[in-house]
């Protein structure tokens, strides 16, 4: 199972490094005989896929601090402060991941248009947040959940404020929570792609994703080599997090899977 799994991406990074002509001989070359970098120095060379590149890191970054930041916050206080409507808020807030993307595309490209916001990375980064927030609001409420509220009350015996409380004492018990956060979202961020070919129609600022299908994916025919190197430089951050994160991003999934 172990191999099947991992054999699409030994293939990819194999054939990466594959003249065309060699990609669709028979026998197949499992291991490369005469191995060249003429793919990679195609896509470096072409400035556009290092800008592509820089945006996609761009607005993953910044939409992943802006989620971290809000789902913080919302989370401690659903977790802290008990009122009425406090289940029916947080299933509200849950229920909008019910619909599908593009069910959202038409209202979403019709409110940016009217309010100047297309072409613009803020604009993806705000709604990467917001569709990345739901998941990520009741992941660190989970967390907050498992600290026990004695620790808010000593505080504030020794004189401590809300928010000194929260920074100082809460925040550094739940890392491995915010880290799992940061770690959805910018992986939800990297991947997009219907929202950055919705919003975004300038190729200097287009992300990855959208950048990839319309710049080098053929309608005919396709430059499988060039495809393939593509792929798997767009690959390395994702890579990277499941090698040396991904304990962080399991714990994760099943906190907000499995508590409440």
């Amino acid at each position: 199972m172990f191999i099947f799994l991992l054999f699409p991406i030994y293939w990819m990074i194999v054939s990466s490094f594959k003249e065309n002509n060699v990609l669709f001989k028979l026998p197949p070359e499992f291991l490369p005989t005469n191995p060249t970098l003429v793919n990679y120095k195609s896509i470096f060379v072409d400035n556009i896929f290092v800008t592509y590149y820089k945006n996609s890191l761009s607005v993953s970054f910044g939409a992943t601090v802006l989620t971290m930041f809000v789902a913080t916050f919302c989370g401690y206080a659903f977790s802290r402060f008990k009122y009425r409507l406090n289940e029916v808020i947080i299933t509200l807030i849950l229920s909008a991941s019910m619909f599908p993307v593009v069910s959202q595309l038409i209202s979403i490209y019709a409110i940016f248009k009217n309010n100047g916001l297309l072409n613009n990375h803020y604009s993806l980064m705000m709604i990467i947040t917001s569709v990345s927030l739901p998941f990520c609001i009741l992941m660190i409420r989970s967390y907050f959940n498992d600290i026990p509220k004695e620790l808010d009350e000593a505080a504030k015996i020794d004189g401590c404020g809300r928010m000194r409380t929260m920074f100082q004492i809460i925040l550094p018990l739940v890392k491995p929570g915010l880290l799992a956060v940061g770690i959805y979202t910018f992986m939800r961020a990297w991947d997009d792609y219907q929202y950055g070919l919705t919003l975004i129609n300038r190729d200097e600022l287009r992300t990855l994703g959208p950048g990839i299908s319309l710049r080098f994916l053929g309608d005919v025919q396709f430059d499988w080599g060039k495809t393939l190197s593509v792929a798997v430089a767009a690959s390395i951050p994702v890579l990277f997090i499941f090698m040396f994160l991904q304990k962080y991003m399991v714990s994760g999934l099943t906190a907000g899977a499995v508590k409440g």
